[in-house]
């Protein structure tokens, strides 16, 4: 669109999009997005729109943290993790889901 390149992925009905001026192979982002989607989920422990909008903040960070002027630096949980400062929100449904397991 306009010489502006968007690639996605769907997550729980989350679509998480990236976008790029530049003839980037896909699979790179498509990978970059699958990492990022991963490190959120093992911070807030679900990936559902609720749990997105609770940790915005905390997302916030963590992409931060991956992601250095568009190019992708941290990708591993364990390496992430010491640099955010922010605790996830948990949600009802997961306090209840949690007492049980």
């Amino acid at each position: 669109m306009e010489g502006i390149n968007f690639v996605y992925i769907a997550r729980k009905g989350v679509y998480f999009v990236a976008t790029t001026m530049y003839n980037t192979h896909p699979s790179l982002i498509i990978e970059c997005l699958e990492k990022v989607t991963k490190i959120i989920k093992d911070f807030c422990g679900i990936l559902n729109e609720e749990s997105l909008r609770k940790n915005f903040v905390l997302i916030y960070e963590i992409v931060d943290e991956v992601m250095d002027y568009g190019y992708p630096q941290m990708t591993s949980t364990e390496l992430v993790r010491p640099f955010i400062v922010s605790d996830p929100i948990m949600l009802e449904s997961q306090k209840y889901f949690l007492l049980f397991i």
